[in-house]
């Protein structure tokens, strides 16, 4: 049996809401969501997670194994099984609420429609 290491949290994360059925994951870290790397701004929707890899810088956070490029990895599962994935900032639990009605602060991932 593989031993899962520290780093490896959002994916295990997105395996267990595949197989509970979730419709919806938020994945929490340190930034409000994607950023557009010319900008800074925050990119509110991804339609599609194959266009946004170009925006992954190979820098970590002081606290992170895997950075954002680990992330999107764990979202391209997730939004592949049909589930709609958001990236949200950790340090500010008061707008889970929002994030889940639809008008929150993240980047929210489309779920892929199954054909």
């Amino acid at each position: 049996m593989e031993e899962l290491k520290f780093g490896d949290n959002d994916m295990l994360s997105v395996r267990v809401a595949k197989l509970a059925g979730a419709t919806r994951v938020i994945l929490l870290t340190s930034v409000d969501g994607l950023l557009d790397p010319e900008t800074n701004s925050l990119i509110p929707e991804v339609p599609a997670i194959d266009e946004v890899f170009k925006h992954v810088r190979d820098d970590k956070g002081r606290f992170s194994m895997g950075g954002m490029a680990s992330k999107l990895s764990a979202i391209k599962f997730a939004v592949d099984a049909g589930i709609e994935t958001h990236i949200a900032h950790g340090r500010h639990p008061e707008r889970l609420a929002s994030i889940v009605a639809g008008n929150g602060i993240s980047t929210r991932f489309h779920a892929a429609i199954a054909s």
